[in-house]
């Protein structure tokens, strides 16, 4: 249907240069994606530029109007995209299914947003100068956006970086994961159906990385909306020095389960938050920190639990895990856990490829210095840590570059508020798993793991800026 075009001017454009993408798990050819050119690149910024004084007179009614058209549009197609997800990132089809309930819930919060959007009053009345004076602010949208989304949530997150951009009236130019290309333009032929101006939003796939940096340098855009890892995110805040960057970055999450933790939601928790989707989010589980009083029943219920995951054919409705989205990224996990194992770390279970699928892997006896410990692995696998005093575990969580989101598994309310306070993360969760989340809170995480939050609101008050206007009525 999009093959060899892309979404530019309200128009689909064909493009001279394409390439074909292949499923991760098959092998077998899925679509021919255009590869989007600077000169293309700079049609569609010009074409928000022209439009985009125009934006700011939609009003709130058209805004609601073509969310609705939108979430109708997406319900009737929903079969089809769960479908594309599913084929472009190897995702099993209950998380597929999952990712489009999510996008679902992400529109919706945009509408109930939408329509309770308002002005500030500012008091003046209890200074004197202020007497006669009458003041209030109201937000205004900063200019064009230049957004880059990844492989693992290609449906969500873009409609997280979507949806605050029609409801600021910036006018937001896309480049997805070459991955899950396909995706994104079919979340635009969606958008060109309902009655938004065309100027919103435009796709431009592109697999070139001097293209995407032309997109994120180019003087007429004002913010650069990034996720992905955090190794990319800091290139491009470094490029886009003069621009605002906005940054949900990598992480590395882990899960402390103390000495009064229930062990059976704790196991659960862990082995789905580090395997689910082949612990391709930035906020899988990474490693796992037991109570020495409780770490060899932790280790072993770990182990029972990982014998009946299924993974392979993510078609499989009992389908846990499939494949890595590239051979490169299977190869560079099995080269990191090899890396660790010959340095003196035990593999309890795992570090082998199964009919192209790196199956789920469990570490143990790991130092920080490993690349399973220090980066973010972003595959299926976990290293297991024993302490006694849990301020060895906030120490050494606080000394890694990451920071996003932790659990904690206790009963005891005095260690959740000690935790709370002193792990430098973006958020805590107790007794729940580090993946939990819903689509209207804020998300995000501070140092490497980036600098700003996701959830409608949030990133809408990042898109916009105040203007302030003051009424002196002391003449009439």
């Amino acid at each position: 249907m999009f093959s060899k075009k892309f979404y530019m001017e309200g128009k689909w454009h064909s493009c001279s240069e394409f390439r074909t993408t292949k499923s991760p798990y098959s092998g077998k050819d899925l679509y021919t994606i255009a590869n989007c050119t600077v000169d293309d690149i700079n049609k569609a910024i010009a074409f928000a530029k022209h439009e985009q004084s125009n934006l700011q007179q939609l009003k709130g009614v058209d805004i609601l109007s073509g969310l609705e058209e939108l979430f109708s549009l997406f319900e009737k197609h929903s079969d089809n995209i769960i479908s594309v997800i599913m084929e472009e990132s190897a995702k099993p089809i209950q998380f597929s299914r999952g990712e489009f309930s999510r996008a679902l819930a992400t529109i919706k919060e945009g509408i109930v947003f939408a329509s309770t959007l308002s002005g500030d009053m500012v008091p003046m009345e209890h200074v004197q100068k202020g007497q006669h004076k009458f003041a209030f602010q109201q937000r205004f949208p900063m200019g064009i956006v230049a957004a880059i989304t990844p492989f693992n949530f290609p449906l969500n997150l873009l409609l997280h970086k979507l949806i605050p951009c029609i409801i600021s009236k910036n006018a937001m130019v896309l480049k997805p994961a070459p991955q899950t290309s396909y995706t994104a333009l079919y979340v635009a032929d969606l958008f060109d159906q309902t009655s938004f101006p065309s100027s919103l939003f435009q796709v431009c796939p592109t697999a070139d990385n001097a293209v995407a940096e032309h997109l994120v340098t180019h003087p007429d855009v004002q913010i650069v909306s990034f996720t992905g890892s955090s190794e990319v995110g800091k290139r491009i805040q470094k490029k886009a020095y003069d621009k605002k960057v906005l940054l949900e970055c990598g992480g590395m999450a882990s899960v402390i389960v103390h000495e009064d933790a229930h062990m059976d939601r704790s196991v659960d928790a862990i082995v789905s938050g580090a395997f689910a989707y082949a612990g391709q989010t930035c906020i899988s589980v990474q490693h796992v920190y037991g109570h020495d009083s409780c770490y060899e029943a932790l280790k072993s219920a770990c182990l029972s639990s990982v014998e009946s995951l299924l993974y392979g054919d993510p078609m499989h409705s009992d389908c846990v895990m499939s494949s890595l989205i590239s051979k490169e990224a299977t190869d560079r996990v099995r080269e990191w856990v090899d890396e660790a194992c010959k340095q003196g770390a035990d593999c309890l279970v795992g570090n082998r490829v199964d009919e192209g699928v790196f199956v789920p892997t469990i570490l143990e006896n790991c130092n920080s210095t490993m690349k399973v410990s220090s980066s973010e692995v972003f595959g299926p696998v976990f290293v297991l840590h024993r302490y006694k005093d849990i301020s060895e575990v906030i120490e050494t969580l606080n000394s890694s570059s990451f920071g996003l989101q932790h659990s904690l598994f206790t009963k005891d309310m005095n260690v959740i508020f000690d935790v709370y306070q002193r792990l430098e993360t973006g958020a805590l969760l107790i007794n729940e798993s580090p993946t939990w989340r819903v689509d209207h809170m804020p998300y995000g995480g501070v140092k490497d793991s980036g600098n700003t939050k996701e959830g409608i609101c949030y990133t809408y008050k990042e898109l916009t800026t105040e203007k302030l206007c003051v009424i002196d009525f002391s003449h009439g």
